[in-house]
């Protein structure tokens, strides 16, 4: 083989290896990352309700605390930790989209251009907040591109993760068809309140592409099949001729 085929083959080994190598959405419970038990002392506990971290774009240290995801450019977020009078939707961790100030969370996954996917996720309130929250679920083109679909929510008063309240948390869902091979999934909120904002958890991302069925296969005639066609074919022919 000559050098020039053996380069051709490694660069397509590569390249096959490098597809193996894609990122698939994750962590979609915050359950995954690295908890900076320090830090989170130094932040303190809410009411008795658990330690949380600010996870904050302009901190380096804290952007990759949280696995598969990052805050939005210039944003935070608050990643807490929920104690057992609390009930996560998945887990014990969650996000609240509130840092210091308003802020939002983004996770950029890889997708298949045309093909379309159904994002389910759950929506809460901080447990100390006594406001209705609102945020927007948006998913974009990879690496903040142009909107393919998004979806306001409400969370009322009357949901939320304090022990006081009967109902944690309230499913939300929306589809979009991805238009390349990488789609961001972003969480921005909308609710100026301190801190306490609306909290999210439990995010999937389905493909829900619907399938189309093949037409059935035409059945193929055996040889008995076609000599009774070539039989009927030409007595056909044998009437046209007498008639003729």
């Amino acid at each position: 083989m000559g050098t020039r085929n053996r380069w051709a083959m490694l660069v397509c080994i590569v390249g096959l290896h490098a597809t193996a190598l894609a990122a698939p959405f994750t962590n979609g419970s915050f359950e995954g990352g690295t908890w900076d038990t320090a830090a989170a002392a130094a932040s303190g506990t809410d009411g008795g309700y658990g330690d949380w971290l600010n996870v904050n774009a302009g901190v380096p240290a804290s952007v990759g605390l949280v696995a598969g995801w990052a805050p939005v450019a210039g944003q935070d977020f608050s990643w807490h930790v929920l104690p057992d009078t609390l009930t996560a939707d998945g887990g014990t961790r969650v996000v609240d989209l509130n840092g210091d100030v308003p802020g939002g969370i983004e996770q950029t996954f890889d997708t298949v251009a045309g093909r379309t996917y159904r994002v389910d996720f759950a929506a809460s309130r901080h447990f100390l907040s006594e406001d209705a929250m609102t945020f927007t679920a948006t998913a974009l083109e990879g690496g903040g591109g142009a909107d393919l679909n998004s979806l306001g929510v409400t969370v009322p008063d009357t949901v939320g993760t304090s022990t006081a309240l009967s109902t944690h948390w309230q499913d939300e869902s929306f589809t979009f068809v991805a238009s390349g091979a990488s789609t961001t999934l972003r969480f921005v909120s909308s609710s100026a309140t301190d801190g306490l904002g609306p909290m999210i958890d439990n995010v999937r991302v389905t493909d829900v592409t619907p399938v189309v069925a093949a037409p059935a296969p035409v059945p193929a005639l055996g040889l008995w099949g076609l000599l009774g066609l070539s039989g009927l074919l030409g007595g056909l022919a044998l009437r046209r001729s007498r008639r003729a």
